[in-house]
């Protein structure tokens, strides 16, 4: 009996939710709410201080994306919020006016998939090739 509620404890709290104001981002997927510094999961965008042009650019693009919805945002909360990352960033869903920030992210071709420990090269120039041929058509 104790282990199913113990079970029970551990799948609620992987689906609590928590409200949050936004603060600001510093990029595309490392956002700062009244709660502290959340890195989104599940996704990785391109990193502002990379020394390539192209991974720069296009996390600029990702950074003012991911600001413009936030700040237009009507509600946001934040899911799977129990884990830190070795930042001290919260682990967590990002939740907006009812879309999943990194699933938006993902469609927008603004970030890949990402699983930790298995971080993959990612040539942002291509990413970003690919995602202003889709806009054309």
């Amino acid at each position: 009996m104790a282990k199913f509620i113990f079970i029970l404890m551990l799948s609620v709290s992987a689906f609590a939710r928590t409200d949050v104001k936004y603060l600001r981002n510093y990029d595309g997927d490392t956002i700062t709410f009244d709660v502290g510094k959340v890195r989104v999961l599940g996704i990785d965008t391109a990193e502002l201080k990379s020394r390539k042009p192209c991974e720069k650019e296009y996390g600029k693009v990702a950074q003012i994306f991911v600001e413009k919805e936030l700040r237009a945002a009507k509600e946001i909360y934040l899911t799977n919020n129990n884990k830190r990352d070795i930042y001290g960033r919260i682990l967590a869903k990002v939740h907006y006016d009812g879309k999943d920030l990194g699933e938006v992210l993902l469609r927008e071709q603004l970030a890949v998939p990402y699983v930790p420990k298995k971080r993959q090269k990612v040539n942002w120039c291509k990413v970003q090739e690919k995602r202003n041929e889709s806009k054309k058509l």
